[in-house]
């Protein structure tokens, strides 16, 4: 009896240590991969990159107004959205880490205050400086605090379908680069810059709402071709309508058989040579072909990019920081990437040819370096998922 006591007793102890014991197990593994709750976070998420992205990739509408209102030269101009990318990244530094520290919903409800105060002064902007403030620096600081603390929220919900989740937030940059193209296309010479903007600025204002009452946290953290300005929207909605299967289809085969990083370099190669590509375009019949190709592995690279980076970081309570970090980087290549490229077109008398090679260049020896890390991590195994 006491010998039978005493094992027991033994049992009680293990057992005790065993629920005192800190848990290695990550997050992630019981994210909830699918339901109500779950989905509803990626249309909220869908949506902030409607407003933000959406947005970003419509600034070709307003380039061409600025320079002839402002009297100011493209390469000039074009510092308000590269100042506007800049930020979106940045910031993500700090976002992401107050997002770690509990303070997602103030960061998100600032950012979206930010996102809708930038829109409507920019409605109300007349000088270069007051643009630069309203659309770049405000819109951006205010895009910057929501983009980080978002794509790590979708990574809490999701683990096996995480680059589905991730890609179908990130087609809300396509979406809404369909949606303000066209309001600008339909409203811009009809009733002014001025209500345009604002319609713009209602449209995120809702989406705004629709955000705040959706989203949960998880208990844990056209200058050489001459064509019309029509013709160029047109082009601009197609750019940004292939870049939604572009965003999908790459994670549905990341998810389904690759996983995210080895799609992604394929993907990011593929843009590469397209840029390359772009440099034969002599005819609009060819720029269409071009834009229509391009559209995809545009997108493929947005919806990957973070997929990749998340799958990457095995503890999710410094998933946000990490995120941030890496966007931080990118926020330099963003905001110096426009202005180059303006002034390549410049030294070469107008011609594309030096900013074609230049684009082409970096995204071929992105995808180098993406392979990289791939050996770096898992070797030369080609059949590893990773």
């Amino acid at each position: 009896m006491s010998t039978r006591a005493s094992t027991e007793k033994e049992q009680e102890e293990d057992e005790l240590k065993a629920e005192r014991a800190p848990s290695h197990e990550s997050p992630t593994d019981g994210a909830p991969d699918g339901g109500l709750r779950a989905w509803l976070q990626v249309l909220a998420a869908h949506l902030v990159i409607f407003n933000s992205f959406g947005y970003i990739n419509s600034f070709g509408i307003f380039q061409p107004y600025y320079v002839d209102v402002l009297q100011k030269d493209p390469s000039t101009i074009s510092w308000i959205g590269s100042i506007e990318i800049f930020l979106v990244y940045f910031v993500g530094t700090f976002s992401g880490r107050a997002m770690d520290a509990g303070f997602f919903y103030v960061t998100i409800s600032i950012g979206l205050l930010m996102q809708l105060i930038g829109v409507f002064t920019t409605s109300i902007s007349k000088e270069y400086w007051q643009l630069f403030l309203a659309q770049g620096l405000c819109q951006g600081i205010g895009n910057g605090l929501l983009f980080c603390p978002i794509i790590a929220l979708i990574s809490t919900y999701f683990n096996k379908k995480r680059a589905v989740a991730i890609a179908l937030q990130a087609s809300g940059g396509g979406t809404g680069g369909l949606v303000f193209p066209a309001i600008a296309q339909r409203l811009l010479y009809r009733i002014g810059f001025a209500w345009t903007v604002r319609i713009m600025g209602f449209v995120m204002l809702f989406n705004s709402a629709v955000i705040l009452a959706l989203i949960r946290v998880r208990p844990y953290a056209g200058d050489i071709l001459h064509v019309s300005t029509s013709t160029t929207f047109n082009l601009l909605l197609l750019l940004n309508g292939t870049g939604i299967p572009g965003r999908i289809l790459p994670a549905l085969i990341a998810d389904r058989f690759l996983g995210p990083l080895n799609t992604f370099i394929p993907v990011s190669l593929f843009g590469g040579l397209m840029l390359f590509c772009w440099i034969a375009v002599r005819s609009l019949d060819g720029m269409w072909a071009f834009v229509a190709f391009f559209g995809f592995p545009g997108g493929g690279v947005q919806s990957l990019f973070p997929a990749s980076l998340s799958t990457l970081s095995k503890d999710v309570n410094t998933l946000g920081v990490r995120i941030g970090m890496v966007f931080s980087v990118i926020s330099f290549a963003t905001l110096s990437g426009p202005p180059i490229a303006g002034r390549l077109i410049d030294a070469h008398g107008g011609s594309f040819l030096n900013a074609q090679i230049f684009g082409g260049i970096c995204m071929v020896l992105g995808s180098v370096f993406l392979f990289a890390a791939r050996v770096a991590v898992h070797g030369f195994v080609l059949k590893k998922r990773v």
